[in-house]
């Protein structure tokens, strides 16, 4: 089973363990979250089907997606968060109304036999101008467990993070540097050159108000010929609050 892969029963004891709040807490801030990714990518876009490019049905031992194709709605997935905490009983819902193409009809379909991809649920989050909890991230699941496990091998990791993100960001300045004061030699260098002009002035004139800053910091150093970290959920951890604060919000 893909560690990516997360059932959608876990998600609120997940978000209530990681941040130390009660269920009903998580439950209204994951709530919360999908009506916002619903106001940014059903109404404002008009894609109320990009929902399901990140949930799906499975199987009870597998996150394999069923034979039988169902589609999930943002309202329905929000009352089932809200479920948690509408009602002063403490038992948790354990079904999400979701249409069945089989049946031609709306269904409830056991939280557990529903799954999602951590990867497909950040960058759909992201995509929205959101920071994703990192509760389901799958970086943030794993530093979880680091944080978790020895204090010294979290320190050399973190400090391993910092010293290659402190290195890369000298080196974009020193390649911004370059191609505002030296003159190319060929087609070639003039494309780099004009490629890292491009980059260092889009850091500093997003092209939108929700531009992702972390994504444009590793795209800028692949421009510039080398690997500043691997993923955004990194460099967000180091930066975390930059990206809204350059775009303005």
């Amino acid at each position: 089973m893909s560690d990516d892969a997360v059932r959608l029963s876990e998600l609120v004891p997940e978000y209530s363990r990681y941040y130390n709040v009660t269920p009903k807490e998580a439950a209204h801030a994951l709530h919360e979250l999908i009506d916002d990714l619903y106001s940014e990518h059903g109404e404002k876009r008009g894609n109320r089907l990009s929902i399901n490019e990140v949930f799906w049905v499975g199987k009870p031992d597998s996150s394999k997606r069923a034979a039988r194709n169902y589609n999930f709605h943002f309202q329905l997935l929000s009352q089932y968060f809200q479920g948690f905490f509408a009602s002063a009983s403490e038992v948790s819902p354990g079904c999400v109304s979701c249409y069945s193409e089989f049946d031609e009809r709306f269904k409830d379909v056991p939280a557990s036999l529903v799954w999602l991809s951590r990867c497909k649920f950040s960058e759909w989050v992201l995509d929205a101008g959101i920071d994703p909890p990192e509760s389901i991230s799958k970086a943030g699941v794993a530093r979880k467990v680091l944080e978790d496990s020895s204090d010294s091998t979290l320190k050399t990791l973190e400090l391993e993070s910092i010293r290659k993100i402190m290195v890369g960001l000298v080196r974009l300045i020193k390649e911004v540097d370059k191609a505002h004061c030296e003159q190319p030699v060929d087609y070639d260098d003039k494309r780099r050159s004009d490629r890292i002009k491009l980059r260092a002035s889009r850091l500093n004139n997003p092209p939108r108000k929700n531009t992702d800053l972390y994504r444009e910091l590793i795209e800028f150093a692949e421009d510039a010929g080398f690997e500043l970290v691997k993923d955004r959920q990194t460099l967000r951890r180091y930066m975390h609050g930059e990206s809204k604060a350059s775009s303005g919000e």
